[in-house]
């Protein structure tokens, strides 16, 4: 993934890892750049939308995982 140029007055946060555990850390630059072109920012968005719908969707499994746990809780309880 590549960085983002960066205003001194506005840091971003960088993702680090791998696709199944990822950290942020912040990054600050004095390098003020803001020759982004469409296509870049573009691809960028394209990324980024693929990545929150691999995220929701796990989102959504892990709910459906909680709630059928909560339900054999529920059921091991009314069988003590």
């Amino acid at each position: 993934m590549e960085d983002a140029p960066v205003s001194p007055a506005l840091p971003y946060r960088r993702r680090v890892g791998c696709d199944s555990y990822e950290s942020e850390e912040e990054v600050t630059s004095s390098n003020y750049d803001l020759s982004i072109s469409f296509d870049e920012l573009q691809d960028a968005f394209n990324d980024l939308h693929k990545e929150s719908i691999k995220l929701a969707k796990l989102v959504s499994f892990y709910k459906k995982t909680i709630s059928n746990l909560e339900k054999e809780i529920l059921k091991l309880n009314e069988e003590l």
